[in-house]
């Protein structure tokens, strides 16, 4: 049996030390790039809402090979966050290829978080990729590309354009496209793929024509018309950012980092995440049009 004594005012939290966390992921995909910088919550705070975690007035740098950029604050209010969410950004850094990437933020109580990385290199899309769908003699649509470092982990997305006719007036729109199909509970959901270190995918042409089938929804398909070219891209993550994808099995499209999310952080100073990735665009494949017209909709051929 073992005897506690303490003191009154005794703290079964122990010395609180202040903790941050630095967010930055620089999209390939935009010149638009922002940060994030949180506290983590005193003891007597514990229950507080996040607006109270956001650190304001910090000197935010980004460093993009011999280029320096300075980050400027701002808020956006939203449903989700009703007292303002709170970031760092600026406007006019476009993710380059093979470029050493640094940032480091400066607190006013003197606090510095600090990384440094750098972005993958180029990469280009394989002949043997597919350029039609459906293809010719195979059931699968797949793609390859090469030329990054090993460990790299890549984004890829496939989507469908298409125009709708919504209450008189041409509404231009993107799907995603699923690889497959899987049953759970009994219902047949779609499955979108997820951050791999594969350089290839594999779309079954089945969850493709189940998928367009089920587009329209209630809408008559003859109000919908579906162009002939897709929109493949592929997003490659630099290592940072891989080996974060890696540790925590997400993905960009759900990218997020919590001051308690420990299993992997590159920042010297406090927690949290800086990479960046770069997308690249594979233009070569279309749907055939007798393809999609026995679907039921409407075709848009493009040159």
């Amino acid at each position: 049996m073992f005897a506690i004594s303490c003191e009154n005012n005794f703290d079964p939290y122990g010395d609180y030390q202040d903790k941050y966390s630095l967010t930055c992921i620089l999209s390939g995909n935009t010149n638009f790039q922002t940060a994030v910088i949180l506290n983590s919550y005193p003891p007597e705070n514990e229950n507080g809402n996040i607006s109270e975690r956001f650190i304001t007035n910090a000197d935010v740098r980004l460093w993009q090979g011999d280029s320096v950029y300075i980050m400027k604050d701002s808020i956006i209010y939203s449903e989700t966050y009703p007292d303002g969410y709170k970031f760092y950004f600026v406007e006019n850094l476009q993710v380059q290829f093979n470029k050493a990437i640094q940032i480091e933020a400066l607190l006013e109580n003197g606090k510095r978080l600090k990384s440094e990385s750098k972005t993958t290199t180029d990469f280009k899309f394989e002949d043997n990729s597919a350029v039609l769908i459906p293809p010719v003699s195979s059931d699968v649509v797949t793609f390859y590309w090469k030329g990054v470092e090993n460990g790299n982990y890549f984004q890829p997305r496939l989507r469908v354009k298409y125009s709708q006719i919504v209450n008189g007036i041409n509404k231009i729109s993107y799907a995603e496209l699923p690889v497959r199909y899987q049953t759970s509970n009994g219902v047949e959901r779609p499955v979108f793929p997820s951050a791999t270190n594969q350089q290839s995918i594999a779309y079954q042409l089945s969850a493709i024509t189940k998928f367009l089938n089920e587009l329209s929804g209630s809408t008559n398909k003859s109000l919908i018309a579906i162009y002939q070219k897709l929109d493949f891209d592929v997003a490659a993550c630099d290592q940072s950012l891989s080996t974060y994808l890696s540790s925590t099995n997400s993905s960009l499209d759900n990218l997020s980092v919590s001051l308690d999310e420990n299993d992997y952080t590159n920042i010297t100073g406090g927690f949290g995440i800086f990479g960046s990735f770069v997308s690249k665009d594979y233009t070569k494949i279309r749907f055939l049009e007798s393809y999609i017209r026995e679907i039921g909709y409407d075709f848009i051929n493009e040159n």
